[in-house]
């Protein structure tokens, strides 16, 4: 076989694994039960509320667009049976969250994010522990474009056991962090291959081929909700 046709084949190979992964990814059903057989919940029916008090019913993830400064209210209720140290996590883009307790309750149940009010909010997840005497009861989320326009996605909301939640975004995202490994591991080797054969032959495309297959899985990784997992801030 020949060089080129060699490293055609293995970047075929790349992107079929990559598409079967993907696909196998969205259509694998996942259930309920989480790490060490703990329960957790996942929030998709939410209500949305506007400033002249009228409800939407929505499913999450949910597409918004909010210029700079406005804000999106929705409303659940926080299931029955919630144990002490159980956890409710949201994932937000560039969004500052507050939560309230009851729908017209004026004090604030958690400000999630934090942050400093001048600087810009990362996408990440945010958890916080469920107050006892909190289950059954309805919540309220603000999401406010401080900062800047927003276009993008309101994602779902999760509450019970923590180490749960965390199996299950692990396990639902597994596939794809699998291929993003793998694109970065054939990435280095097309480089490796291309520093070996530099005496005996010159071939840009195999360099260039390599270092997007490494900067493609690095984003990959780095793009994917689990994030704050494997590097240790969540």
């Amino acid at each position: 076989m020949k060089k080129r046709d060699f490293v055609r084949t293995l970047y075929d190979l790349i992107i079929f694994s990559a598409i079967i992964m993907i696909l196998y990814n969205f259509t694998q059903p996942h259930s309920q039960d989480g790490f060490d057989n703990k329960q957790y919940t996942q929030i998709s029916a939410v209500f949305r509320s506007d400033a002249d008090g009228k409800f939407e019913k929505l499913s999450l993830p949910h597409y918004v667009r909010l210029k700079k400064g406005e804000q999106i209210t929705i409303s659940a209720q926080i299931p029955e049976g919630i144990d002490a140290d159980d956890f409710m996590m949201i994932y937000s883009n560039q969004l500052r969250l507050k939560v309230y307790l009851d729908e017209k309750s004026s004090s604030t149940y958690t400000e999630v994010n934090n942050f400093d009010p001048d600087s810009k909010i990362p996408a990440m997840w945010y958890t916080f522990p469920i107050k006892t005497g909190s289950d059954g009861k309805r919540f309220r989320i603000v999401y406010l474009a401080e900062h800047a326009a927003y276009a993008g996605w309101i994602d779902q909301i999760y509450v019970g056991d923590r180490t749960a939640i965390l199996y299950h975004l692990v396990r639902a995202n597994a596939f794809s962090l699998v291929t993003a490994f793998i694109i970065v591991v054939m990435g280095i080797f097309i480089q490796c291959y291309d520093l070996c054969m530099l005496r005996k032959t010159a071939i840009k495309q195999y360099r260039f081929m390599g270092s997007f297959a490494v900067l493609a899985g690095l984003q990959l990784i780095l793009h994917t909700p689990v994030r704050q997992l494997y590097m240790q801030n969540i």
